[in-house]
């Protein structure tokens, strides 16, 4: 599931600290905002930084809204990192970081036809659900090579465009 917040990541100081940051950089406001979330558990974002493994969330909050409303500031784990190869961990290693920040929403079995091997999600189905799902920004498809694509609800993008693309004198 795709969450509609800010996406970030926390970075290794080499006085054994972290920050937030965003994808443009660090001191934005919702990297600041994320920073507290992290802090109350420093000591398992620290671990996995100093083994070379980088997290990634996607902060929501209220004060920060987008098109989707959240009720409270929330750090959602994304997916982990392997920094050297590069590599993203599986949903069951990710289960078994026991992390104390809510897993992302894994929604593959939504999009599952019978008879379909579950490695194989339907293109139609997913069409389908973009078309007509509300309330939802969409969903982030993740390939077996490890690539990942954004399909975003017809009802997120054309909510999106009227926020964004409206200037104030409008």
């Amino acid at each position: 599931l795709k969450r509609d917040g800010s996406m970030v990541t926390p970075v290794l100081f080499p006085d054994g600290s972290f920050k937030f940051k965003t994808k443009k950089k660090f001191g934005t406001n919702e990297a600041l905002a994320a920073q507290p979330l992290g802090d109350v558990h420093a000591s398992w974002i620290l671990t996995l930084l100093i083994a070379g493994l980088t997290p990634t969330f996607e902060f929501t909050s209220p004060r920060f809204p987008i098109v989707v409303i959240y009720e409270k500031d929330e750090l959602t784990l994304l997916h982990v990192r392997e920094n050297k190869s590069g590599r993203y961990l599986t949903q069951e290693e990710l289960e078994s970081l026991n992390s104390p920040f809510p897993l992302v929403d894994n929604l593959k079995d939504q999009f599952l036809g019978k008879g379909i091997p579950a490695d194989l999600v339907s293109w139609d189905l997913l069409k389908k659900a973009a078309e007509e799902q509300t309330g939802i920004e969409g969903w982030v498809i993740q390939f077996k090579s490890g690539q990942m694509v954004k399909l975003k609800t017809i009802w997120y993008t054309n909510l999106h465009h009227a926020v964004t693309f409206v200037r104030c004198r409008d």
